[in-house]
């Protein structure tokens, strides 16, 4: 509804557009739907935490263990 509204709230100090509340997982569809979300919420954070981390590495001059070209 906050989206649909066309105001851009946010929290202070927070990113600009970003209301700062969570969406909830619907249980309402059953638990298998549930999980799935859950599952994909959870390997898309791992994936952001590992392109961060390679980034990270990167700008300290460290070479990536999966990048045979950064050796």
């Amino acid at each position: 509804m906050l989206d649909a509204s066309g105001l851009h709230l946010s929290w202070e100090g927070g990113e600009p557009g970003d209301a700062g509340i969570p969406r909830m997982v619907p249980m309402f569809y059953g638990r298998t739907f549930a999980e799935k979300v859950e599952r994909h919420i959870d390997q898309e954070i791992h994936a952001f935490g590992d392109v961060a981390k390679r980034a990270h590495d990167n700008r300290r001059g460290q070479a990536d263990p999966d990048d045979p070209d950064s050796e």
